[in-house]
């Protein structure tokens, strides 16, 4: 299942509402506080999470630099010694956050 993000603050308060309009003491109250409780306790996910990660792939080594390639898109760069791709934390094309360069 695709995980979303949603705002868990309107939804409680969309709850609320709905119990505080249901009949006390029945099933509809119990589902509506089951409804509440597991809002409560839904874990919060890290929107950086769900950004893809890949590496830096070293292509081919030159005298002053690298051309590396994106582990996950594949897009080459030359960055030079000036502008190491230790340096480059995202991929431009596909915008994934690079872990630490790779030799593959």
């Amino acid at each position: 299942m695709k995980k979303r993000l949603i705002d868990a603050n309107t939804l409680h308060k969309r709850i609320e509402m709905n119990l505080r309009a249901s009949n006390p003491f029945t099933i509809e109250e119990c589902c509506y506080k089951d409804a509440l409780n597991s809002v409560d306790e839904a874990p919060t996910i890290d929107p950086e999470s769900l950004r893809p990660t890949a590496k830096w792939i070293i292509v081919r080594r030159m005298a002053d630099g690298a051309e590396c390639k994106c582990g996950n898109c594949g897009r080459k760069e030359v960055f030079t010694t000036f502008d190491r791709h230790t340096e480059h934390a995202y991929c431009c094309r596909c915008g994934s956050k690079m872990e630490d360069a790779s030799n593959d």
